[in-house]
């Protein structure tokens, strides 16, 4: 291929180069779905009282749960971003350590929480809380100590399947076959309902991930026609996936519309698609990435948080400073969390887990001589490895 015909890369970014808005758009995404869950979902807890006093804002947050579209949206652009370059092992460590060490502290948080202040499903059982802690309980069949909890599972799925790309190496035209080929996957599992098929390729939510993905790919080599059209399938599925989303919410206390569900998600990947081209590189506000980092263990925690406040204290204090005082506690705890524990918990983590990989990795490697002749110890190299492994191992 001539280079004039070789897709632009345009990764190579000043320093200040970092995307602050996705970290602003992810907080946004957070700060949705908590207003949604205290002021929508906690309706009943408020007594009236949310509509009663703030029917606009209480209205609006109905359809704070579209958060979790955005979510899904960023997710699929920062994964194929961080992927990038990386070995299996190194992205198995970055999943690793970016998802356990908030989410561990968050299920000994709320487990903690329900012991003390039960709410009506009653206190938590030991051996759920544990299985929790593995993220592994839709698996089993074990039911979600937050509810919250159902993203990670489909957030997992998604991990899985990219992890094939990163398996090969990923590169621009496997990126680009991956989405195509989830997309056929998921239009076919949505046709067959075939339970594997549903739970491999999750049609409902496999759009938002594409969207995301083919956004950091014009981000990353600018826009072209297939990219575009990429844009425009994932899009319509989406707009078919909005309409049972819609359906779920639909309620007779909340009515929701889908054209302003559309419009939302609309606005959202208008913004994402700015970010990728570049306009909206004058944001640079350094504060955004601590709320970025506060995201995660906030989307952990608000919700049963919010509902054991509301429970306790809803008959006490009024309104608007019962809604501050939850929100204040709220980001108080995931500052707490991100700062204290996830920041150097993943560090350590991180270290640990790039060393045991590199061993793994050196106790596989082949003999380089091809005259040495087989030992019970192998290699030379592994040999080495073993004899520094302690003795159990």
């Amino acid at each position: 291929m001539d280079t004039a015909d070789k897709p632009k890369d345009r990764t190579a970014r000043p320093a200040e180069g970092r995307l602050y808005v996705l970290d602003g758009l992810r907080f946004a995404a957070a700060m949705s779905v908590v207003a949604y869950h205290v002021l929508s979902d906690n309706g009943r807890l408020w007594g009236g009282g949310a509509w009663d006093q703030a029917p606009v804002l209480t209205r609006m947050a109905g359809y704070g749960w579209l958060g979790v579209e955005l979510f899904f949206m960023i997710s699929g652009f920062v994964i194929c971003l961080s992927s990038w370059g990386r070995t299996p092992s190194e992205f198995v460590a970055s999943r690793l350590t970016r998802l356990l060490p908030a989410y561990v502290v968050a299920v000994i948080f709320v487990s903690a929480l329900l012991t003390v202040w039960p709410l009506a499903d009653g206190r938590p059982y030991l051996t759920h809380v544990f299985v929790d802690m593995t993220m592994l309980q839709q698996f089993l069949g074990v039911p979600n100590l937050d509810g919250v909890y159902w993203t990670l599972f489909v957030e997992l799925d998604f991990y899985l399947l990219f992890a094939a790309v990163v398996a090969v190496g990923v590169t621009y035209r496997r990126v680009v076959a991956f989405c195509g080929a989830w997309l056929v996957g998921a239009l076919f599992a949505n046709y067959t309902q075939d339970k594997l098929l549903l739970a491999l390729f999750e049609p409902r939510w496999a759009p938002y991930f594409i969207l995301g993905i083919t956004l950091y790919l014009i981000h990353r080599f600018g826009p072209n026609l297939v990219l575009w059209l990429m844009l425009a399938v994932a899009g319509l599925i989406a707009v078919w996936s909005m309409n049972g989303r819609v359906a779920e919410f639909n309620t007779d206390q909340h009515i929701i519309d889908l054209p302003i569900a559309l419009a939302a998600v609309a606005g959202f990947v208008a913004v994402l698609l700015a970010a990728a081209l570049g306009w909206l590189d004058w944001i640079r506000w350094r504060g955004l990435v601590l709320l970025g980092g506060l995201t995660y263990p906030l989307y952990l925690m608000h919700m049963r948080l919010s509902r054991v406040m509301l429970a306790n204290l809803a008959d006490d204090i009024p309104f608007w400073p019962l809604l501050g005082l939850i929100v204040a506690t709220a980001l108080l705890l995931a500052l707490l969390v991100h700062r204290l524990i996830e920041r150097p918990v993943a560090r350590v983590m991180r270290q640990r887990l790039r060393a045991a990989f590199a061993r793994i990795n050196a106790a596989d490697e082949p003999a380089r001589h091809r005259g040495h002749t087989s030992t019970p110890n192998g290699d030379p190299a592994t040999a080495q490895v073993r004899a520094r492994l302690p003795v159990d191992q």
